[in-house]
């Protein structure tokens, strides 16, 4: 069963979105609003930062409510830096008390961000060979930050990265496809029973890209064995690998 609307009882599971003004600590201004994304998939906006962050990192994301085992978390920006908000996706699974406290969240209540960091990053310069995107499930978060941040330094006419593409895989749902689909890459969505054989396309297309690789522990490190036994060299291979990523 689903989490909860943010700031709904418990079995008020059928509540509309809860718009917050919450106040939060250290890097954060204001949480402005939550809003369900597909399944138990959420996205948090908040007021922006005044430091910059670069598109790709993660920040730690930590609530104030008293007693939770684990109060911290890892957490990709999934937002750009040039955006007006702040935003990260979580899934509201009910078993961890962590997500039930964020259900939880009412008006007002503290929620603190710190150390983002990260070296999930494009380079300043795309490479000749361009670069692969592939996303597992919310792993599609960091590289929300950078398609978004790139469409926002570029313009209507000149797409800053012709040889970028993106491969999103997913379960149930894809997270930030209606928004992700209108920008001007290559791009595929597809179930992990297809996702092999686009695999070996994006290779065969593209041999000499960077390949980026995010989302849970187990997708990652199976996608980079992939990658390998296909030839591309490990040094052309970046994981966005922070701690804690499965519980999101």
């Amino acid at each position: 069963m689903s989490a909860p609307a943010p700031g709904a009882a418990a079995g008020d599971l059928a509540a509309p979105p809860v718009v917050f003004r919450q106040s939060v600590a250290l890097l954060a201004k204001n949480f402005e609003y939550a809003s369900p994304e597909h399944g138990d998939v959420w996205s948090f906006d908040f007021e922006p930062l005044a430091e910059r962050f670069t598109p790709g990192q993660y920040v730690h994301f930590r609530l104030e409510e008293p007693g939770l085992e684990k109060p911290v978390r890892h957490i990709s920006f999934a937002s750009a830096p040039s955006e007006p908000c702040l935003r990260f996706c979580f899934h509201l699974r009910a078993q961890s008390d962590f997500k039930q406290a964020l259900a939880r969240l009412e008006p007002g209540a503290a929620v603190t961000l710190f150390k983002y960091k990260g070296a999930f990053t494009l380079p300043a310069e795309p490479p000749v060979g361009g670069a692969v995107l592939l996303a597992g499930g919310i792993g599609i978060a960091p590289f929300r930050s950078m398609l978004r941040e790139l469409q926002l330094q570029g313009s209507a006419a000149s797409w800053p990265w012709p040889a970028l593409s993106l491969l999103h895989v997913s379960r149930e749902g894809f997270l930030y496809e209606p928004e992700l689909a209108a920008l001007p890459l290559a791009q595929r969505r597809c179930g992990r029973a297809d996702f092999a054989a686009a695999l070996e396309q994006q290779v065969q297309a593209r041999p000499e890209a960077l390949y980026y690789i995010a989302g849970a522990t187990g997708f990652v490190n199976s996608v980079r064995q992939e990658l390998l036994a296909l030839g591309i060299p490990g040094d052309a291979i970046r994981l966005d690998d922070f701690e804690g990523y499965d519980e999101l």
